[in-house]
């Protein structure tokens, strides 16, 4: 994939994935890689690829989910790193992209 987005000049940000799916895992950092006109940045450096556990739902259904995304949104609950260091990238590109 990286690939094919280098030959397209796109930008992009490449996530690892589960069947075919980018996945949000709250336990570990990201293997991020983006892309800006095809160009791929470094992976930023990060300590540890393992964070600590934060108080997760017990299920993986909707309902918890949605009750764990709304007390992060809240700042009822910690948003954890990987998740901060995702968007902090993905607000990077967006500002690059917006001021060229």
């Amino acid at each position: 994939m990286r690939d094919t987005l280098q030959l397209l000049l796109a930008n992009a940000m490449l996530l690892r994935g589960t069947e075919g799916e980018p996945v949000a895992d709250f336990r570990r950092a990201a293997n991020m890689l983006s892309l800006l006109g095809g160009v791929a940045e470094a992976p930023a450096e990060q300590t540890s690829n393992m964070v600590e556990l934060m108080n997760l739902p017990n299920g993986l259904n909707a309902s918890d989910t949605a009750q764990l995304i709304q007390a992060m949104l809240q700042r009822d609950t910690a948003i954890p790193l990987p998740l901060q260091w995702q968007v902090a990238k993905l607000s990077a590109m967006a500002q690059h992209l917006s001021n060229p």
